[in-house]
């Protein structure tokens, strides 16, 4: 028993191999270009993820200046004195339920604080404030 393959068949053998081959090799590209472009778009969101990160970073910081003047007022209110001075080179102001907003280079922050009802601010000079209070604690 012999087998005899016609030329056409082993064209045709042949053929099929070259384009099985080329659909391989154009899925083999396309899984590369998909993987490339996969780790190009993690770069780019832990790029955009650390800007981000920065950013709010940047919003939450409040100034040394503005946490002195949080502290000093929460010192005061929880003291037994009517008023006390502050010298600070942006803006204060209480909100009746006990808000301070102080505003320094165009940025305003604000701490809720307890025991602030009845206490007015008043500017006195240019760096300067007056907190008083019409009763004691």
């Amino acid at each position: 028993m012999s087998l005899e393959v016609s030329p056409n068949a082993l064209w045709e053998i042949l053929y099929v191999a070259v384009i099985v081959s080329l659909l391989l090799v154009v899925l083999l590209l396309t899984y590369l270009a998909i993987n490339r472009s996969r780790r190009s778009v993690y770069k780019l969101i832990e790029k955009k993820l650390t800007s981000l990160e920065k950013r709010i970073d940047d919003l939450l910081k409040v100034p040394e200046e503005v946490e002195n003047v949080f502290y000093q007022i929460e010192n005061w209110v929880h003291s037994k004195s009517d008023q006390i001075e502050l010298k600070f080179s942006g803006d204060i102001r209480i909100d009746p339920g006990g808000i301070i907003s102080v505003e320094v280079g165009g940025k305003r922050y604000h701490k809720y604080v307890g025991g602030l009802r009845g206490v007015t601010v008043k500017r006195k000079g240019e760096n300067s404030f007056l907190l008083s209070r019409s009763y004691s604690p």
